[in-house]
C-alpha cells in the first residue's frame, strides 16, 4: 500500500484527507480491498474509518470534524481482501503470514 496522509489541522474546524492506493506485488491495483483506518491527532482525535478500493485500487478518507490538537495522522489496522491477508509488520496484502515469535 501507499498512501499520502493528511496535510494540515485548521484550528476552527478540522479537515483531513488520505488517499490510499493498493497494488499487488507486482504493481496492479487492487480494486474491491475494504480498508480500515483511524484518524488520530496528537491528544484525542481517534475516528475509524472504512471504504473499499475502486477500479484503479484507490480509496479516499475524510475527516470533517472537532479540531484537533497537533497534527492528524492517519494509520491502516486493517485490509481484507478475499485470499488475502493483512501483514501489519509489513504492510502487505498477502496469500500467507508467518506470525511472529
Amino acid at each position: 500500500m501507499r498512501g499520502r496522509g493528511p496535510a494540515y489541522c485548521d484550528r476552527g474546524s478540522a479537515r483531513a484527507q488520505a488517499r490510499l492506493t493498493v497494488s499487488d506485488e507486482a504493481g496492479i491495483p487492487l480494486p474491491r480491498v475494504t480498508i480500515t483506518g483511524h484518524f488520530f491527532d496528537d491528544y484525542w482525535l481517534d475516528e475509524v474509518v472504512t471504504g473499499r478500493t475502486n477500479a484503479a485500487g484507490q480509496v479516499t478518507f475524510k475527516h470533517v470534524g472537532s479540531p484537533c490538537v497537533g497534527a492528524i495522522a492517519f494509520l491502516v489496522t486493517d485490509a481484507v481482501m478475499a485470499g488475502r491477508t493483512f501483514d501489519r509488520t509489513t504492510g502487505i496484502l498477502t496469500s500467507y503470514v508467518i506470525p511472529l515469535p
